[in-house]
């Protein structure tokens, strides 16, 4: 029985393959898009493009060929196929893992059951990552302080300018003391 197609269902002097209903194109974004161990698997513009679609229309040609239900058939096909694959493999660990309890192996029954665990999606890595942030952050001051270290950087200070700094204190006192005999002379910085 053949399906008879319009002209924007087919890609037009493509023909099609009459057990599948597909044509070659067709069945190649299939296989790219939906089987789990091709390299375009799930991305389907990249799976568009390695059909032989044009590049440039591939994410509008995907959008259209996942809405096409004899697509939405054959991607369920490997849908199937896959989870099927999956059942294969827990049934095998769990096998296994019977095996070893049997055997007294308790360390590969506790692997088959971490593999198992993984396979379902269970256990996943966590990174966390640790920031110190002062009690009282200010995020301007955090700024002007990247700024001006990253002006420094540029333009370093010539080395005659970095004197320590005069302590309040001993600034205060020299006013103290100018203001009591205004005929003594200003003390100088640093003093």
């Amino acid at each position: 029985m053949m399906i008879e197609h319009e002209s924007d269902e087919t890609d037009g002097d493509e023909k099609l393959i009459p057990g599948l209903l597909l044509s070659p194109r067709e069945e190649a974004f299939c296989r790219f898009f939906g089987d789990p161990e091709s390299l375009h698997y799930g991305r389907p513009t990249k799976a568009a493009v390695a059909a032989g679609y044009p590049e440039k229309s591939a994410w509008n040609t995907a959008w259209k060929l996942r809405r096409r239900p004899k697509i939405q058939a054959r991607l369920a096909e490997f849908q199937a196929a896959a989870t099927a694959a999956a059942g294969k493999v827990l049934s095998d660990l769990e096998h296994e893992r019977l095996l070893a309890l049997e055997k007294g192996d308790v360390a590969s029954a506790i692997r088959a059951s971490e593999l198992a665990g993984k396979h379902l999606g269970l256990f996943f890595e966590r990174n966390v990552l640790t920031v110190a942030v002062p009690r009282e952050y200010d995020a301007r001051a955090a700024l002007d302080a990247r700024r001006i270290t990253a002006f420094l950087l540029m333009n370093p200070p010539d080395p005659a300018l970095l004197a320590p700094p005069v302590p309040v204190a001993a600034e205060t006192a020299g006013l103290a003391a100018l203001e009591q005999n205004p005929q003594s002379p200003r003390p100088r910085q640093g003093e």
